[in-house]
């Protein structure tokens, strides 16, 4: 997951930003569908580091000039 939200993605255009963003979401919530499905105690700790590490990553994102790119990670 950590490389969903690789700061070099910076550079890339809104437009396109905008779309990755949004497809990395998407990543994510299949990832925790699946971890759902097969559910123990044991993966809170992870859910809880990938979750940080999501929102730490989308926070840059959230000022961009672009509003499509803010809606994105809000």
């Amino acid at each position: 997951m950590k490389r969903l939200v690789d700061p070099s993605v910076a550079d890339l255009p809104s437009n396109i930003l905008a779309v990755y963003l949004s497809a990395a979401l998407k990543v994510y919530g299949y990832w925790a569908s699946v971890l759902s499905e097969k559910w123990s105690d044991q993966f809170l700790p992870v859910l809880k580091e990938t979750v940080a590490q999501l929102r730490a990553g989308f926070q840059p994102f959230a000022s961009n000039e672009d509003v499509e790119v803010q809606e994105r990670v809000r």
